[in-house]
């Protein structure tokens, strides 16, 4: 059943310490993200072709690795790979091309898709807290806190609907970049997940007006994120 965010948001996210304090790092405790494994063989993913997004949602459903996908050139969403046959991530991250790099950490991978001018990504955000809370409602949240640091003064990007899913345990970060707090929503949901960007990045002169980002959890049901995927990408 549909929830109205604005109906909830302020039950579910508590603005308030979160029993550990840090810079830009997250508290010292277990991932919900199995450590990448950059040369062992991909198995149990089903062969199909996509692009970048589509293949590496797969991996990460199929092996527990979370992912953040930075989409600087959005002309690459076009291309599309094959998932067939026996290779590693390393194999496969390198098949992509040399337009896309990665960079890994204890239980993520980093990838990113062409070069680029700063934008809201590397913002700077002072503070992020959250109580335990659906990913819905924590990426909600993420991106009012976002337009409100652009525009002071302002209310929220607006209202969307969820349903009860995994949780995001409560997390606090502090100087953290817009990138590692979306990291952060990810590694601490039930299951993992990735999030990605597929529509342009608004530079930071340019205020942004609505989410350039997408969060898909692992645990949700795949139709789902598939459809969620679609939306995003722009394609039926």
């Amino acid at each position: 059943m549909a929830i109205n965010l604005k109906e909830t948001l302020r039950a579910w996210i508590l603005i308030g310490a979160c029993g550990c304090l840090f810079s830009n790092v997250l508290c010292a405790q277990k991932t919900y993200c199995s450590q990448p494994q950059l040369d062992n063989l991909i198995s149990g993913i089903e062969s199909r072709s996509g692009n970048i997004i589509e293949m590496l949602y797969q991996v990460g459903q199929g092996t527990g690795t979370c992912f953040g996908v930075d989409v600087r050139d959005q002309g690459f969403l076009k291309k599309h790979f094959d998932l067939a046959g026996q290779l590693s991530l390393r194999k496969l991250l390198a098949s992509f091309g040399p337009a896309v790099t990665y960079s890994t950490g204890e239980s993520f991978v980093y990838v990113r898709v062409g070069n680029g001018a700063r934008d809201w990504l590397d913002v700077v955000m002072p503070s992020f807290q959250t109580a335990e809370a659906p990913p819905e409602i924590v990426d909600s949240e993420l991106s009012s806190r976002l337009y409100a640091l652009a525009n002071p003064g302002s209310g929220s990007l607006g209202d969307t609907s969820f349903s009860e899913s995994e949780k995001v345990r409560a997390f606090s970060m502090k100087n953290a970049t817009v990138r590692a707090v979306i990291t952060a929503l990810v590694t601490n949901t039930s299951g993992g997940g990735m999030w990605f960007t597929a529509r342009p990045h608004p530079a930071q002169d340019t205020l942004p007006s609505q989410p350039f980002w997408t969060i898909l959890v692992y645990a949700e049901a795949r139709d789902l994120n598939e459809l969620r995927l679609r939306k995003a990408l722009g394609v039926p």
